[in-house]
């Protein structure tokens, strides 16, 4: 009875330290991940419609800045132009002409204005609303030559 009433003691203890159902830990769910292609200019003007509606990274050459507002400028690849929008409170600044840029937004659909200049020089079918851009700095290092006296 002793050796009964023991393991009977040791089991009660066993279970009260923790020995009781285990709670699980739900995994936490993974953040979502947003694909972001990189492209060039003429690189997304080859497949457009493969483009449409989905955000995107491009680099290109900044060409021209609207100078009625600021509010676009044509982004330009080797052989094809693409316009970009700004959006909520961004502005190009026309120093921006003659930077290689990567700019990231959404590609849509575009109708032209009428009796806009320079969407007169460029007709596109497509436009990229900015979400943001930086200007791609070169890593070439310029070596300046020193003329010895």
């Amino acid at each position: 009875m002793k050796k009964l009433f023991f393991v009977l003691v040791v089991s009660v203890l066993v279970w009260s330290c923790g020995g009781g159902p285990k709670k699980t830990q739900e995994p936490e769910p993974e953040p979502e991940v947003v694909e972001v292609v990189m492209l060039t200019v003429d690189g997304l003007m080859a497949s457009a419609e493969d483009y449409l509606d989905t955000e995107v990274t491009l680099q290109g050459l900044c060409m021209h800045v609207c100078n009625k507002d600021g509010s676009k400028l044509v982004l330009q690849g080797n052989d094809e132009g693409l316009f970009v929008f700004a959006t909520g409170d961004t502005e190009f600044d026309p120093e921006l002409e003659g930077e290689l840029l990567l700019i990231t937004g959404t590609f849509t659909a575009y109708q032209a204005e009428e009796g806009h200049e320079c969407e007169k020089a460029l007709e596109a079918n497509y436009k990229l609303d900015c979400i943001s851009f930086e200007i791609v700095l070169d890593e070439v290092e310029e070596v300046i030559e020193v003329e010895e006296e």
